[in-house]
């Protein structure tokens, strides 16, 4: 018989951790919340500095380093990045935490999954796209990438819903362009974008439509499993959210996306 661990008879009640820019990476956060239902979640988002997108790549990889020492003081179990951008640096944070998984690299394997032509799109922020990781993925398998920055959607997003008229306006225009290259599939390589997946949707019936956080969760899910790491206790996991930037106003966006029984912090990280 294998040998249980404490940690899994007792429950490992240590938290997850999410984070992003702003309000992208809520939508994971959501689907972390109704599917690990007992797990002890944190919310880190980077309001300050957002958006992301167009940040340096020094500054970028300070802030994570800076946020991934905020959640090792924490004693968070797993991190997760949902945030793409921020994805290209997941070894800083594997300097803080043993379990790291990204939201890029989930879409990278969904898109590839999903592809038929070898044909994907690539909208994301100006960082994303320079950095090459979906451009370096692809092309070492043969697939072509047309990556196409749409860092207008972010504002949008953060700004949602009253910003939703603006955003259809520029989903309309990239539209053209999905159409141009024959691609089969789409990959939505910002989470804020994923704010507009219905309309995306709407738009783009007869494409692969792919934004990772759904594999994402599966990846979590696996290996909380995998190491022992459920929190296995009766009652609902506790929801903590900080932001580097107005709690009171970030408050009011989680409320937009259907958030309760949360407390949140302002904190200078």
């Amino acid at each position: 018989m294998l040998e249980v661990k404490e940690s899994a008879k007792n429950g490992d009640n240590r938290p997850i951790a999410l984070f992003d820019s702003g309000v992208g990476g809520l939508i994971c956060l959501k689907k972390v919340r109704e599917k690990l239902k007992k797990e002890n979640v944190i919310y880190f988002a980077d309001q300050k500095f957002c958006p992301y997108g167009l940040k340096e790549e020094s500054f970028l990889n300070q802030r994570v380093r800076k946020i991934s020492t905020f959640f090792k003081s924490k004693g968070v179990k797993l991190i997760a990045i949902a945030c793409n951008t921020a994805s290209a640096y997941k070894s800083v944070c594997l300097e803080h935490c043993e379990n790291v998984v990204d939201i890029l690299s989930e879409a990278c394997q969904e898109a590839l999954k999903k592809t038929i032509n070898k044909k994907i799109v690539v909208f994301a922020t100006t960082s994303t796209v320079k950095n090459g990781l979906y451009l370096n993925f692809f092309d070492k398998l043969g697939v072509r990438v047309l990556q196409i920055s749409a860092d207008g959607l972010v504002a949008c997003a953060e700004s949602a819903p009253k910003a939703f008229f603006k955003a259809e306006k520029i989903i309309d225009g990239l539209i053209e362009k999905i159409r141009e290259f024959s691609a089969d599939t789409v990959v939505l390589g910002c989470t804020h974008f994923s704010v507009f997946k219905n309309y995306f949707a709407e738009k783009l019936k007869d494409i692969n439509l792919i934004t990772g956080e759904d594999r994402l969760l599966k990846t979590v899910e696996n290996r909380l499993i995998e190491g022992f790491f459920i929190n296995n206790r009766e009652e609902i996991g506790k929801l903590t959210i900080y932001t580097t930037g107005d709690a009171k106003s970030f408050k009011q966006k989680l409320l937009n996306f259907s958030f309760s029984n949360f407390t949140i912090e302002s904190v200078d990280v």
